[in-house]
């Protein structure tokens, strides 16, 4: 295979464990992932793991990082953010 752009087991991992927290998500997935191209030119996809849309019930927020729109990332990461500021505050009042 070439053009295989796979990525590491850790992203799966280190998502579990945010997972089984409950700490919120953000996933950020570059458009060429899992893609590769065979040796007649066609394009094959392979999804799994944390990045598979099917796997879960979270958005993945595909993005092209040689056309990135940074008002649409800024506004997800911002959104993401709060999410994190409501998750510490809710677990720091807890105990």
């Amino acid at each position: 295979m070439r053009n295989f752009n796979n990525s590491s087991i850790w992203n799966d991992i280190e998502g579990a464990m945010a997972y089984q927290e409950d700490f919120p998500l953000l996933i950020l997935k570059e458009k060429s992932l899992y893609t590769y191209k065979t040796e007649d030119n066609n394009i094959g996809i392979f999804n799994n793991g944390i990045f598979d849309e099917n796997n879960h019930q979270f958005k993945i927020i595909e993005i092209n990082l040689e056309k990135i729109n940074e008002n649409t990332l800024y506004m997800y990461i911002k959104d993401w953010l709060e999410s994190v500021k409501e998750y510490s505050l809710l677990k720091y009042y807890k105990k």
